[in-house]
C-alpha cells in the first residue's frame, strides 16, 4: 500500500481487516482522509503516520490498537492558496483578488478550461460529501456558493468559510434555523421553512455548478440593461 503515493483518500472502515497497520502508510504524503474503524486491527499505532502531514482527519475507532496517535500529527495544517484562484472569480473567466473583487486576466494567467472546471466541480463535491457522511455530527455548510471554494496551485478545490456552518446529529434529517445564505443560493424549501439539511447544500452546490457551466453569475443586476430576469435560473 505504501507504493500508492498519489492516494489522498483511503477508506476502509468495516472491512474485517487484521493485523498491525503497516508503517507503509507513512509514505503516502498525499493522504488527506484516512479511515480504518470497525476492524480487527491490533499492535501499535505506527509512528510513521507523523510523516502525513496532508491529513485533515484520521479514523481509527473501534479496532485493538495500543499507544498514541503521533503528537505533531495535527498540529499543523498549512495551505496555500494564491490570491486569483478563488473561484468566485471562475464564472466569467476571470481572476479573484482575497476580497473577492475582480479583474481581467492577465496574459498567461491560467484560466479555468473545460478539464480544470470539472476538476473544481469534482472537488468541491468530494468537500460536501465528506462534511455530509463522513463527519459525526454531520456538518450542514448552510452557504454553498463559488465565493466559498479555495483552490489551490493545483486547482483542487476545498469548501471553505463554516460562520454559517450547523452540527447536525447523524440521526436528524435536517435542523430549523434562522434562514442565513447567499441570495440566489439558498434552496426554495430552506426560504419558506427555514429548515435546512444535506440537500439544501446540494441546491447550493447546484447553483455554483450551473455558473460554472454557463459562464453567468447566478444573480446578475447588470442583465437589467437587456432584459427582465436577473436570476440565472429564471433563463
Amino acid at each position: 500500500i505504501g507504493n500508492l503515493t498519489s492516494l489522498t483518500n483511503l477508506d476502509l472502515e468495516n472491512n474485517r481487516l487484521t493485523g498491525q497497520i503497516p508503517p507503509s502508510v507513512g509514505n503516502l504524503l498525499k493522504l488527506q482522509f484516512l479511515s480504518l474503524s470497525q476492524n480487527n486491527l491490533s499492535g501499535t499505532i505506527p509512528e510513521s503516520l507523523s510523516t502525513l502531514h496532508n491529513l485533515i482527519n484520521l479514523q481509527l475507532a473501534f479496532n485493538n490498537l495500543e499507544g498514541q496517535i503521533p503528537a505533531h500529527l495535527f498540529q499543523v495544517s498549512k495551505y496555500n492558496f494564491s490570491a486569483n484562484k478563488l473561484i468566485c472569480g471562475i464564472t466569467q473567466l476571470r481572476s479573484c483578488a482575497s476580497d473577492g473583487s475582480d479583474s481581467e486576466i492577465k496574459p498567461g494567467e491560467p484560466v479555468l478550461d473545460w478539464p480544470r472546471r470539472k476538476r473544481v466541480a469534482l472537488g468541491a463535491a468530494r468537500g460536501l460529501e465528506y462534511l455530509h457522511e463522513h463527519c459525526n455530527p454531520k456538518i450542514i455548510h448552510r452557504d454553498v456558493k463559488a465565493a466559498n471554494v479555495l483552490l489551490d496551485e493545483d486547482f483542487e478545490a476545498v469548501v471553505g468559510d463554516f460562520g454559517l456552518a450547523k452540527l447536525v446529529d447523524v440521526r436528524q434529517t435536517n435542523v430549523t434555523t434562522q434562514v442565513r445564505g447567499t441570495m440566489g443560493h439558498i434552496a426554495p424549501e430552506y426560504l419558506s421553512t427555514g429548515k435546512s439539511s444535506e440537500r439544501t447544500d446540494v441546491f447550493g452546490y447546484g447553483i455554483m455548478l450551473l455558473e460554472l457551466v454557463t459562464g453567468q453569475r447566478a444573480i446578475d443586476f447588470s442583465r437589467l440593461e437587456e432584459e427582465d430576469d436577473v436570476l440565472l435560473l429564471d433563463h
